[in-house]
């Protein structure tokens, strides 16, 4: 039997540990993309009781310049609807007009506080709240 190059290790796992959990929206000016992270996807999918979410719009409004809304929608026929795209545990929207809209498209990625709008019945994202 041939000597073993290393001896047994107990090793540190390598993973992505920022999409966890987290009750966040991220925001990849770069890419054009809304990533929804598992915790507020699950808080999303359960107040709109529409699981699994597919479509959703994405809402702003003049009077609340620092938040927008992401609404589900029944489908890609309803006015200006967004597919959902699984990726693992998170869902990714391409979302360029809106990021450009708030200002985000040369940003590096941000995180950003989610959480449902029980009036609007949409999850809402904070600017002002941003996640280290």
């Amino acid at each position: 039997m041939a000597t073993p190059l290393f001896p047994k290790l107990d090793f540190t796992k390598v993973g992505d540990q920022r999409r966890g959990g987290k009750q966040a929206v991220s925001i990849n000016g770069n890419l054009g993309r809304l990533v929804i992270y598992q915790e507020a996807y699950r808080i999303f999918e359960k107040q709109s009781g529409r699981a699994p979410v597919k479509f959703v719009q994405l809402l702003k409004h003049a009077d609340y310049p620092h938040v927008f809304w992401i609404k589900a929608c029944d489908s890609a026929k309803d006015p200006a609807a967004r597919g959902i795209h699984v990726t693992g545990e998170t869902r990714v929207i391409s979302a360029k007009k809106l990021i450009r809209e708030i200002g985000k498209e040369k940003s590096p990625t941000e995180q950003f506080y989610a959480d449902w709008d029980p009036v609007n019945e949409a999850l809402y994202v904070d600017l002002n709240h941003p996640l280290p």
